[in-house]
């Protein structure tokens, strides 16, 4: 996995989840 998108995938994970 890369490092550098990491972060800023589970902050989208995160908003996605709390959308739903």
């Amino acid at each position: 996995m890369f490092p550098l998108p990491v972060k800023r995938f589970q902050q989208y994970f995160r908003a996605f989840k709390t959308s739903l």
